[in-house]
């Protein structure tokens, strides 16, 4: 069979054609690239247990809408491109077969657990905290457990002894425990996987108790720094939430996949006392402080990064205290350290540096 050549003029008939068809693919791929990144910057967590992971190019993500006052309904779950859950009625609170566990790693972040507590408990059915030994004694949970005396039917408690890399598989084996417990009629468990200062917003909680996800998914977080005046806007952290199955293990988020926008507060370094804050970087950093109180403690009222290292972006000061937690704003006086314009930390009668 013979080939046709095409002619010289042919040849330049068709140049036009191959740049536009060019151009359009570029196009695509560049509107692609948009839809997937909008409302996100660099993604990274600022603890060593790697909840957060990078948004990509494969991610999906989902528009989070949500307003004071909103029923989250059959409705509300079509807007974010969801069906209702079949195993689950509507109303605030539900009693329904499907449970939902909030599994998170405590580092004496007293404040900010009861902060999480009483935001979450009206949409969890159990709280899973596994404390590291290495926790200050006065600092950790089993010593301050009567401040939380009004969640202990729903809490389960484990301290760790030795190193953090065993983190995920103690409390896989912590949950697993109780998951078998559950009626075989049951569906499989939520469980959302964090750190103590990661904060998932009660209603984005109800969101995912209401409408069919999927089996996993990932929530990004608003990133502050040691109170909710300093905001990072080129950061988000993200922390996994998935249904638990007799295979699953408490990890972190995957590389890729469903993230749901604007779905909560990671508030780092966030302690009432500022020889925690030096604490916490030198677990964090295996460093010793190398600022004293003073140097700290001004620190902490601008928001600057004085604790070398880099997973603390730059911050942006916030005079706005609307969208926090609700427990925040309600007990402003004793939190009044976590708001913008409360910068000011206590200093111990004990403290060593």
């Amino acid at each position: 069979m013979s080939t046709t050549i095409p002619s010289p003029r042919q040849r330049l008939l068709l140049i036009p054609v191959v740049v536009a068809v060019g151009s359009l693919f570029y196009l695509v791929l560049r509107s692609h690239q948009s839809v997937g990144l909008v409302g996100f910057g660099a993604t990274q967590s600022f603890h060593d247990l790697g909840n957060a992971a990078s948004v990509s190019k494969a991610d999906v993500v989902v528009p989070h809408y949500y307003s004071e006052g909103l029923d989250i309904n059959s409705h509300i779950c079509k807007l974010h491109g969801w069906t209702a859950r079949e195993e689950q009625s509507f109303g605030w609170p539900r009693v329904s077969a499907f449970r939902i566990f909030d599994a998170m790693v405590f580092e004496g972040q007293l404040d900010l657990l009861e902060i999480r507590l009483n935001e979450l408990d009206p949409v969890v059915d159990r709280f899973f905290i596994v404390e590291h030994s290495d926790v200050p004694n006065d600092h950790t949970f089993a010593q301050n457990r009567d401040r939380f005396k009004k969640f202990q039917k729903k809490i389960s408690y484990k301290k760790i002894l030795g190193s953090r890399v065993h983190t995920r598989a103690e409390m896989t084996k912590f949950i697993r425990a109780h998951v078998v417990e559950l009626p075989p009629s049951f569906p499989p468990p939520l469980v959302i996987m964090s750190n103590a200062d990661e904060i998932p917003a009660a209603h984005t909680v109800e969101l995912l108790r209401s409408c069919d996800f999927g089996d996993e998914i990932r929530l990004e977080l608003r990133n502050y720094m040691f109170s909710f005046e300093f905001f990072s806007e080129q950061t988000s952290s993200q922390i996994p939430a998935q249904r638990w199955k007799s295979d699953s293990e408490y990890r972190p988020a995957p590389s890729r996949g469903v993230v749901l926008a604007d779905s909560g507060w990671h508030c780092s370094y966030c302690y009432r006392y500022v020889d925690d804050i030096a604490l916490a970087h030198m677990r964090a950093s295996g460093a010793p402080p190398e600022h004293t109180m003073d140097v700290l403690q001004e620190a902490v009222c601008k928001g600057h990064n004085l604790l070398s290292t880099p997973k603390l972006p730059s911050a942006k000061i916030l005079t706005s205290g609307v969208h926090l937690p609700l427990f925040l704003v309600q007990k402003y006086e004793r939190f009044g350290f976590l708001l913008p314009g409360g910068c000011q930390r206590e200093v111990p009668a004990n403290a060593t540096i």
